[in-house]
């Protein structure tokens, strides 16, 4: 049952554990895992084989304003805020988080501070860490499309 949720979905779709796939109880880490395998796996084929190109933010277009993004953890959210100012994302604090601590703290503050010196979301996540850094990026980029959209942020740049 849990590999049949997979049949049928596209490169556009969403696969992202727990909103649009269900996990399996009690094996959260190992589903968490096949799930990111298999977004991995579709976006390369997409990629590299089919011609896709997966949406690129430009950074520089978002609304000076700092901007709220969370997506699903290990066991909860992972949330945070990232502050946009003259067209460069000046901060990101991850404001909740239930990863792994033995893996979160790989990724945090690396992935911030990559994506800052990079100003993009196409970084290097060779962590240790890869669902947390990767989830850190993800929320990372539902904040910066929140400022594209006007919402999800305060329009402060604080």
């Amino acid at each position: 049952g849990f590999q049949e949720q997979f049949i049928g979905k596209t490169f556009d779709d969403p696969i992202e554990a727990g909103s649009d796939v269900d996990i399996v109880a009690g094996a959260t880490t190992s589903t968490s895992s096949m799930i990111s395998s298999i977004r991995k796996s579709v976006d390369i084929i997409g990629e590299n084989i089919l011609g896709f190109e997966q949406e690129n933010i430009d950074i520089s277009s978002v609304p000076d304003g700092t901007y709220q993004g969370s997506v699903d953890g290990t066991d909860g959210a992972l949330s945070v805020e990232v502050t946009v100012a003259g067209g460069s994302i000046e901060k990101i604090e991850v404001t909740e988080q239930h990863e792994t601590d033995t893996y979160f703290v790989e990724a945090y503050p690396l992935i911030p501070e990559l994506i800052i010196e990079e100003q993009s979301l196409d970084i290097d996540i060779d962590t240790g860490a890869t669902m947390s850094s990767a989830r850190i990026i993800s929320a990372v980029e539902i904040a910066l499309k929140n400022g594209l959209a006007g919402s999800g942020g305060d329009g402060s740049g604080e």
